[in-house]
């Protein structure tokens, strides 16, 4: 069993002067960790100064994505001393951000004390390291190419054509490339979602959608806001918009909220939590479409049931899952994991190609496992940067699922848990803590003490899930 998971820059490569600041929020320090921002030009900066020039046609590193394990691949690397050039093609606007912000606080409620907001949740605030903005970048002699996407890759010629935001094409050449594209929200359009094209609906992936959705919020505070998914995304943005004042109704088609992770008795727990928030649950429902509003047909109304039965909505988020992005690859040769997804990768992380690796949400690590989790990403890059500086001896990656989440920090009583290890095979489970208590209690009024469950196998633990620890 396996837990699943605005503002544009102009397009361009951040070289010395091209130098942009964001508004700087205050963040929560239990969300982003210790905050420090180093201007010590180092080691590393001297030996990749060179790299900061626009027209370079070679990488000897070449990371396209320019998600989380973008950010700590590139920390792993200076920390242990790389001496070549490296660049990260990325389709975002931004430097490589800490992307579970966006499903907690980067979505409070005006009156919070702490809304999350670039550059506070930069990789690598999330495990108390630096923070690596654009100056981060420059300093340390990293190209950064924004708004640019990755169209093809050719690993006998070492090549990776791109494209930017003006459809300027462009061919790298690389010593070793670093597959890091991840996933992107399964959208209304992906499942041929009737009326999906409406104004007001939304999915949650990146800054530029946490942004949109924000904006929308803030203009016109909706009445109805219905969240179709059950897993992360639907579980986290319900938690957070529900303090909007909206009346939130959460619709998803599996028995309990995250139902791959959650046992019976805990998901239980946590949805009488969020019916005693106010937030309406219906699980064990499909969705057969959307409905326009009957004051504006371009804008979403409701969202119709399977059943028949019309849902008010003011705004919809989608939190549908994910999908890979693989399809630049096609004709590489790369080879990909027919169970899992993903592209798939030996213990050192490296494709069938011996210059061509993968890391973060992608990544199906031989006798591993993909995972779509921060931790995945963060852990699959700090390997792969002592592989690529050559470290030995060096162990064959191996790596323990870890998941965790916080519901509700913006209230005096937030609902965390977190879970290590694993629950898969032959195992017996037990739970821990006063459940029924857990169930009764008012989550508005009192904190829960700490319950779970753990997994056990020949006399070991092999796994734990701990709420409010």
């Amino acid at each position: 069993m396996q837990a699943e998971m605005l503002t544009r820059r102009t397009p361009a490569i951040v070289a010395r002067g091209m130098m942009t600041r964001s508004t700087v929020v205050e963040m929560n320090p239990t969300l982003i960790g210790t905050v420090k921002t180093s201007r010590r030009v180092g080691v590393f900066a001297r030996h990749l100064s060179s790299a900061m020039q626009s027209d370079k046609k070679y990488f000897d590193v070449l990371i396209i994505g320019g998600g989380n394990s973008a950010g700590y691949l590139c920390s792993g690397l200076k920390d242990n001393g790389f001496k070549g050039s490296v660049a990260i093609v990325s389709a975002e606007s931004e430097p490589p951000y800490e992307r579970p912000a966006l499903s907690k606080a980067f979505l409070n409620p005006p009156d919070s004390k702490v809304r999350a907001r670039l550059p506070g949740f930069h990789t690598c605030v999330g495990t108390g390291g630096e923070r690596q903005g654009l100056e981060w970048y420059q300093e340390n002699g990293i190209t950064l190419m924004l708004d640019t996407h990755a169209t093809q890759l050719d690993p006998k010629a070492k090549i990776v054509s791109i494209k930017n935001a003006t459809n300027h094409i462009q061919k790298i050449q690389y010593g070793r490339a670093v597959i890091a594209t991840g996933a992107r929200a399964v959208s209304a359009q992906d499942i041929n979602l009737p009326n999906g094209g409406l104004q007001k609906v939304f999915g949650l992936r990146d800054v530029a959608d946490g942004l949109r959705l924000v904006k929308s919020l803030e203009s016109n505070t909706p009445k109805n806001i219905v969240i179709v998914g059950g897993g992360y995304i639907g579980m986290e943005t319900a938690a957070e918009l529900v303090g909007w004042g909206a009346n939130i109704t959460v619709v998803w088609p599996e028995d309990t909220l995250m139902a791959r992770l959650l046992p019976p008795k805990l998901a239980e727990i946590v949805q009488e939590n969020f019916r005693g928030r106010g937030v309406s649950l219906l699980n064990s429902t499909n969705i057969s479409g959307l409905v326009p509003s009957s004051k504006d047909a371009e804008t979403v109304g409701g969202v119709k049931l399977e059943d028949g039965t019309v849902l008010p909505a003011d705004l919809v988020l989608l939190g549908l899952g994910s999908k890979l992005n693989v399809e630049w690859l096609s004709s590489s040769g790369i080879t990909s994991n027919p169970e899992i997804g993903g592209i798939q990768v030996d213990t050192s992380l490296r494709t069938v190609d011996k210059s061509v690796f993968a890391i973060g949400d992608i990544a199906a690590v031989d006798g591993v496992g993909r995972y779509e989790h921060v931790d995945f990403c963060r852990a699959t890059a700090l390997y792969l940067a002592r592989v690529l500086t050559d470290q030995k001896p060096l162990a064959p990656f191996t790596y323990s699922p870890y998941f965790y989440s916080r519901l509700f920090e913006y209230t005096p009583t937030p609902l965390t848990f977190t879970f290590r290890g694993s629950m898969d095979g032959n195992c017996r489970m037990s739970y821990f803590g006063d459940l029924d208590a857990a169930i009764k209690s008012d989550p508005k009024l009192q904190k829960l003490n700490e319950f779970g469950a753990i997994w056990h196998r020949d006399g070991n633990v092999i796994g734990f899930l701990v709420f409010n620890s």
